[in-house]
């Protein structure tokens, strides 16, 4: 996944609860070592998320979901929550 990481942000939701990826881990290995996790006896999974270390209990039954976001969406978004001028407003 070599450059990856400079153009996508990524949050994960476990179980519905949302934690945003360190920008420097590897994704597929991520969904991989949950793969794993899920498919054997309840394990845990470290993953890396800003500022901490999170230890997740995976069983068969726990949701999870990964989000990328690659950059220029995000820049997208931005652009479109911009506030708009009057000129940029009229017909």
């Amino acid at each position: 996944m070599t450059g990856e990481t400079e153009h996508t942000s990524a949050r994960i939701e476990i179980d519905e609860r949302s934690y945003v990826l360190d920008a420097d881990q590897d994704l597929d290995d991520v969904m991989s070592v949950i793969a794993t996790a899920a498919g054997g006896q309840p394990s845990f999974v470290t993953i890396r998320s800003i500022g901490q270390t999170i230890n997740v209990l995976i069983q068969p039954t726990t949701q999870v979901i990964l989000y990328r976001q690659h950059r220029s969406q995000l820049e997208t978004a931005a652009a479109l929550d911009l506030p708009r001028t009057d000129l940029e407003l009229m017909p």
